[in-house]
């Protein structure tokens, strides 16, 4: 094996080992949140219990890790939690894998390869994100009118605004979100 290729093939494992700890961290504090809320949902409020909080803690030596993965989640978020990161790292090895099987079909020198499959890591992952945001955004712009609509008519018959907007939110979700008989969670 060439001393690139070697150095390539320890790379990659170095960032696959990287993804997974970044995926197992993700899922365990994702866990976590789950079980705070269903403690939060389940618990009586009461004189003698303590409130649980939804706020995590924010270690303050660890401040650019932090940042990162905040908007890692806010990026997440604007997607519709539609996509994890499971997807993230696995599109970014399927770039990576095609940048090398491209590279070792027309023979590139091995820096412009492992350039190359860098740059695939992050922006196949960066692309798929910002598609997934915006599919999100036209889905959401295509039934705002409607709901607008919806709440408008609602408050101007008498209903009051809360309820209107969740009369809008039932009746434009179950008719918009729930195609060809699948629903998102949470549907009928």
């Amino acid at each position: 094996m060439p001393d690139p290729l070697l150095a390539a093939v320890l790379g990659l494992t170095v960032l696959l080992g990287a993804v997974l700890f970044q995926v197992l961290r993700t899922e365990r504090r994702r866990a976590t949140l789950e079980l705070r809320l269903k403690a939060i949902t389940t618990a009586t409020p009461s004189a003698d219990r303590l409130v649980m909080s939804l706020r995590r803690t924010r270690p303050q030596r660890r401040l650019l890790p932090a940042l990162l993965l905040a908007s890692l989640d806010s990026a997440l978020l604007a997607a519709g939690n539609r996509i994890g990161l499971l997807h993230l790292a696995a599109t970014g090895i399927i770039a990576v894998s095609m940048v090398g099987l491209t590279a070792a079909v027309i023979q590139l020198r091995p820096a412009l390869a492992i350039t190359l499959a860098g740059a695939g890591a992050v922006g196949a992952p960066v692309l798929l994100l910002r598609l997934a945001q915006s599919r999100y955004q036209r889905q959401f712009l295509d039934i705002f009118p409607d709901a607008l609509d919806l709440i408008v008519r609602a408050v101007r018959g008498g209903l009051p605004a809360p309820e209107a907007i969740e009369l809008a939110a039932d009746a434009l979700g179950d008719a918009h979100w729930c195609r060809d008989g699948r629903c998102a969670a949470g549907r009928r």
